[in-house]
């Protein structure tokens, strides 16, 4: 149990200095995307483009209106990438780290939530996209920072993929749709 908590604080950490840190101005970065007209439903407004990680082993829709601002690769203690975009004051983080061992579930998530001082869990949102696996998550409101976050992780292999999506005002409930929505869109090749 020591030994996941310090996992699991050094990655929350992590994620939460990246995504605040990308809360201040932004800088310019290519990314590794292309643009789409959405499908189905619930984005038939929206542009959007799909992301692929550097390994090109998932893909995900995300809507247009972000741009990729930072890409940084960990190297010491955590292996893995880090994505970030913005939108205005919206920012979306995706993390995808070498956590071998870790189990991702609803405990892992209410664990990190505890050592993350100020955060309030709003309610837990697993939510489970077919043939890819499970996404366990919190929608929190972030106190400290006076931040509304949308927070989900997924396993593949032995990573752990986290999508952290936040801004000042909260998520209404189509919102919260959308991003559920843009979840459902992850794909492992």
């Amino acid at each position: 149990m020591k030994r996941l908590k310090g996992f699991t604080g050094l990655l929350l950490a992590t994620v939460m200095v990246f995504a605040l840190a990308a809360c201040g101005p932004s800088d310019s970065a290519g990314n590794n995307s292309d643009k789409e007209t959405p499908s189905g439903p619930e984005n038939t407004a929206e542009e959007s483009f799909v992301f692929s990680n550097e390994l090109g082993d998932f893909s995900i829709s995300i809507p247009g209106r972000f741009e990729l601002i930072k890409t940084e690769e960990l190297t010491d203690t955590l292996k893995g990438h880090i994505y970030q975009f913005k939108s205005g004051d919206e920012v979306l983080e995706i993390s995808d780290i070498e956590f071998p061992g870790v189990e991702v579930n609803e405990a892992l998530i209410e664990e990190e939530m505890e050592m993350g001082g100020g955060l309030e869990i709003t309610r837990m949102d697993n939510i489970t996209v077919p043939n890819q696996g499970t996404f366990y998550g919190a929608l929190v409101h972030d106190t400290a920072m006076d931040r509304y976050v949308f927070y989900h992780r997924i396993a593949k292999d032995e990573r752990i993929i986290s999508f952290l999506q936040s801004r000042a005002v909260h998520y209404s409930l189509e919102e919260e749709a959308q991003n559920k929505a843009m979840l459902g869109t992850l794909k492992f090749t």
